[in-house]
């Protein structure tokens, strides 16, 4: 009541304008709070001692997602009975979406001591552990549900990925085989389909099912637009929108198939974020927009649409079956910028990229330290040039190993901009370095690069391959085990002080 009349005095009203009527209520749902306060002391008296109560409770409240009041919940069942398998899964997850994961990890243990086979318990804690990024910890708790449940198709999925972070290449190719026999047609397994056909180079079999890839089946929930797809019908007369794929390393490796568009009707590419300039100067038959531009506000009808992985499928099954040409062309002003920043020291220019740009970013299993790459960089006749920003660590190291100063203000414009990023890639005779955005725009603009390919590769470096051919002019040095790479850097080593001497 006296909040009630608060609201009214804020209002500019005094008590005595309060009528009796919302007192009344006021009162009326005051008693009625009491009465439920009542019944609930009431119900918790009489399921003090009933686990099933505080279950059911807990449950609710993880499904609101009320984490701590559903943690206390579930371990108020467990004190009541440690053996209430429902309540070690619900706190368990609880503490998983929590983040709290080495209390969730704890949990597993203790509800392993009571249930040590049951393969839902061993499904959380393959959730638990994949959080942790604990790979071969994952792998063991699914090999257990998979013995009880071998028909299992998402654990045999989970399984693959989790052998792929181990570097475990023909494991993980063995578990996606297993799903995709057990589920063919569910868009997972065909995804796991198409990464083991590009993988293994059934160029036939992966592009087809590369349809199916997550960014088309997200797509597919959305209303369908009011063209077709393309399907290779004749463009004469006619517009396309050929949409760009959401990963820029995928933009780069499948625009060589963008030149076979060249004759034909009109056509509007989406670039990828950030490359706009270097996509309309590379492709000036087309007209060029950004990624996110809604096709609503083009300029004229859009008859047909494709989505630029799909190109293979619709033009050649066989890569590059048509002549490949260099797909980018740099800004001939910023190249010239460049070159005047690297200056005119003789001997060969070689851009090194021992890590993705953002230092501590890599997710893959791919990074290099400096410290890996020291024979290499102390080779004379070099001139290196870091492609990625340097630490204030790796700055000394580069001066230390090369006896050179990085080009500081070209560098710091490149990695702001792809278009002056490209310029300085072409100013270079060679690329060595883990495949990122830089190795991709090497290929993409004919320069010679050499891959550092870690052993759980993307689609794009299939294991088996010396080379691939959206970029002829790439060669592909691979780990031998993962997170070993001295024999790859010494192949390239080899090869480097080869070149020199020829």
């Amino acid at each position: 009541m006296i909040s009630a009349l608060g609201n009214w005095a804020l209002k500019g009203q005094s008590a005595s304008e309060v009528s009796e009527v919302p007192l009344t209520q006021l009162a009326q749902q005051s008693a009625q709070i009491s009465q439920h306060l009542q019944e609930a002391a009431a119900t918790l008296r009489a399921n003090a001692t009933n686990p099933h109560y505080y279950f059911e409770v807990g449950t609710r409240l993880l499904l609101r997602g009320k984490l701590r009041a559903a943690e206390e919940h579930f371990r108020r069942t467990l004190q009541l009975d440690p053996e209430h398998l429902g309540a070690w899964c619900g706190l368990i997850e609880a503490l998983r979406q929590s983040d709290r994961l080495d209390d969730a990890q704890g949990a597993v243990q203790e509800a392993l001591a009571h249930w040590p086979q049951h393969p839902r318990l061993h499904r959380l804690a393959a959730q638990v552990a994949r959080q942790q990024k604990h790979w071969h910890q994952a792998a063991r708790h699914l090999e257990k549900v998979l013995c009880s449940e071998p028909e299992n198709w998402q654990s045999w999925w989970m399984l693959g990925q989790c052998f792929m972070r181990q570097g475990l290449v023909d494991q993980a190719l063995r578990a996606w085989e297993q799903a995709c026999r057990i589920h063919p047609l569910d868009p997972g397994a065909r995804w796991a389909q198409a990464l083991l056909a590009l993988q293994q180079q059934r160029w036939a079999a992966g592009w087809p099912l590369w349809q199916w890839r997550p960014a088309r089946t997200q797509l597919a929930q959305a209303p369908s637009p009011p063209w077709a797809r393309w399907q290779g019908e004749p463009l004469e007369g006619k517009t396309l929108l050929v949409r760009a794929e959401p990963r820029t390393s995928w933009n780069l490796a499948l625009a060589s198939w963008l030149p076979g568009l060249k004759s034909g009707g009109q056509v509007w590419l989406q670039a990828p974020q950030g490359m706009e300039d270097l996509w309309r100067r590379s492709f000036p038959w087309a007209q060029v927009c950004q990624q996110q531009t809604e096709p609503s506000s083009l300029d004229g009808e859009i008859d047909y649409e494709i989505f630029l992985g799909d190109l293979p499928l619709v033009l050649d099954k066989q890569p590059h079956s048509h002549a490949w040409e260099p797909v980018l062309i740099p800004s001939a002003e910023r190249k010239k910028w460049a070159e005047l920043l690297l200056g005119s020291k003789t001997g060969l220019r070689v851009g090194l990229v021992w890590r993705p740009a953002q230092a501590g970013a890599d997710r893959l299993g791919r990074a290099l330290s400096l410290t890996h790459c020291q024979k290499l960089l102390e080779l004379p006749g070099i001139n290196w040039v870091p492609l990625v920003p340097l630490t204030a660590e790796e700055q000394t190291l580069w001066h230390h190993f090369t006896g050179q100063a990085p080009p500081g203000e070209l560098l710091e414009k490149a990695n702001r901009c792809w278009d002056t990023m490209a310029a300085l890639v072409a100013c270079l005779d060679l690329v060595v370095g883990v495949p990122t955005i830089h190795v991709h725009l090497a290929g993409a603009l004919a320069v010679e690069c050499w891959v550092l390919v870690s052993r759980w590769p993307s689609w794009m470096w299939p294991r088996s391959a010396q080379r691939v051919p959206w970029y002829p002019q790439a060669q592909l040095f691979h780990q031998t085990s993962q997170g070993h790479w001295t024999p790859a850097l010494e192949s390239v080593q080899t090869q480097l002080a080869a070149k020199l001497q020829g």
